[in-house]
This record gives structure tokens, sequence and C-alpha cells, in this order.
């Protein structure tokens, strides 16, 4: 039990990274769409877990249909520094990025035993 505990941690760690990130570079939408990129083909690279590439593409796709939803559809949300449609570009590689990251940490808990 122990183990999985400790890679529970392990894959929370670059979910708080990309957090920490945003907070600290959100106004630079190149950069950061470029950290989250570089950030997930490393995590990529150091381990590939079935299912991650799917997590990415569908994280990406549901972070843009309720960004777009939030900005152009209700509006009850807008970004002081857009690049895409009202969005910045970064925030839909870090829906994916999360997805990825969270489907790894679902994945870990439903395995508990």
């Amino acid at each position: 039990m122990k183990n999985k505990y400790s890679e529970i941690f392990l894959q929370t760690i670059p979910l708080l990274i990309g957090i920490l990130l945003s907070y600290l570079f959100w106004k630079n939408n190149i950069l950061l769409a470029i950290i989250y990129l570089a950030m997930v083909l490393i995590i990529l690279k150091i381990k590939y877990y079935k299912g991650d590439l799917f997590a990415l593409i569908y994280g990406f796709i549901i972070g843009f249909l309720i960004e777009v939803i939030g900005t152009k559809v209700s509006g009850y949300q807008t970004f002081s520094n857009p690049d895409f449609l009202g969005i910045p570009f970064w925030l839909l590689l870090a829906w994916a990025y999360g997805f990825m990251l969270m489907k790894r940490i679902g994945v870990l808990i439903k395995n508990f035993k």
C-alpha cells in the first residue's frame, strides 16, 4: 500500500508544478504554452501509460469546449491576455496536461486493494 501512495504523490508533483507555473507565467502565453508542451513531452518520455494520448486529446477538446462556452457563449468569464477565440492557448494545453495526470492518478486509485 505504501508504494501506491508514493506513486500517487509522484504523479501529483507535475500537477502541482503546472499550477505553480501557470501562476508565475500566465501573462506570457507563448512561454507558458511551450512550458506545458515540454512538460507533456518530458512526462511521456519518462513513462508512457496506456491511454495517456487519449486523455491528452480528450482534455484538450473538453477544455476547449468549456472555455469557449465560458467566454463566447455565456460570457461568464474573460481573459486579460487571450490569443485563440478569447482563450489563452496555454490554457488548452493545461487542460490536456491535467486530464492526463488525473487519468494516471485515477488509475492508481482504482487499483488500490
